[in-house]
């Protein structure tokens, strides 16, 4: 995975959403964002394998509506309104669901890295690490650790990256748990 440089323009908001969302799916190359764009206002649509766009949904719906509270904190500080519309499927076969099935090996720097440049990108004024920690079984805490956010952004990034990243394990074989911490600025003079 490319990193895309502290994103600041649109394109380049959209760019990293839209990796994010590849991320989850099994055939991230048939995943299509269809944005259309006018003066204030980005509308989103996505298109994706069958079984990639209930994937991007969730249950009742609790992905997608993570993707979007993520893009509304990653586009607060903008006069642009970003909406999403459909997730569609493509004209793919659906295939059978796939039970869960725990990996030992999985791309935990591309993970972490994803984490790490969409935190730095919500958040692009503060210091923030990710780190993980492996359990003997197939769980792994996804710590990001964020100086100087407000209790309210630490709650709702939290809830909304558990479900996202929640998505991008269960492809893997892994059950993330995802923990945001905000960390207090203490200012000493010695």
């Amino acid at each position: 995975m490319s990193m895309i440089p502290n994103p600041t323009t649109l394109d380049d908001k959209l760019k990293l959403m839209a990796k994010v969302a590849r991320s989850m799916t099994r055939y991230p190359d048939q995943v299509q964002f269809k944005v259309a764009v006018t003066r204030n206002r980005a509308d989103i649509d996505i298109v994706a394998h069958p079984n990639d766009a209930r994937r991007l949904v969730g249950a009742n719906g609790t992905v997608i509506a993570s993707m979007v509270q993520l893009t509304k904190m990653l586009f607060r500080n903008e006069e642009q309104y970003v909406s999403y519309g459909r997730v569609e499927s493509n004209d793919s076969p659906a295939e059978s669901r796939v039970p869960f099935k725990p990996k030992k090996f999985w791309p935990r720097d591309d993970i972490v890295a994803l984490a790490d440049e969409l935190t730095k990108a919500i958040f692009p004024n503060h210091n923030s690490t990710v780190e993980t920690l492996d359990t003997s079984d197939v769980r792994t805490a996804l710590n990001i650790y964020v100086v100087g956010i407000d209790s309210y952004s630490e709650s709702q990034y939290t809830k909304a990256m558990a479900r996202v990243f929640s998505a991008i394990g269960f492809l893997h074989g892994r059950i993330l748990q995802v923990n945001v911490n905000a960390q207090e600025v203490i200012n000493k003079t010695l």
